[in-house]
């Protein structure tokens, strides 16, 4: 049986939630191609109220790399990023995405 749309399993695959929202999927893939990520694992999806429209990812640096909060149009989901090298995680998943890419304080 083949792998089922949106969610992550396999090599790098990390914590018991295995579902992706739509945008968090694309991140997933584009975070496959970075070396230097050693594991992402995806948490709870939770449903916002009222579309803004378009997509953000919001970084948060962590000691193992990054707490990524991933808000598509009618969802938001937060991945934990596990990296060696948080400078080309970060410019490398900025540049995938014609959406925001911010740093969080």
């Amino acid at each position: 049986m083949g792998k089922k749309k949106n969610h992550i399993d396999g090599k790098g695959k990390g914590g018991r939630h295995t579902t992706l929202t739509d945008f968090s999927g694309k991140v997933v893939k584009c975070l496959e191609r970075i070396p230097g990520v050693k594991k992402v694992s995806p948490g709870v999806i939770k449903s916002v109220s009222g579309s803004r429209g378009g997509c953000r990812v919001k970084l948060h640096k962590e000691n193992f790399g990054f707490l990524a909060t991933i808000r598509g149009n009618a969802y938001v989901q937060e991945l934990r990023i596990y990296t060696t090298n948080k400078k080309v995680v970060a410019k490398e998943l900025g540049s995938c995405f014609t959406c925001t890419v911010v740093w969080a304080e």
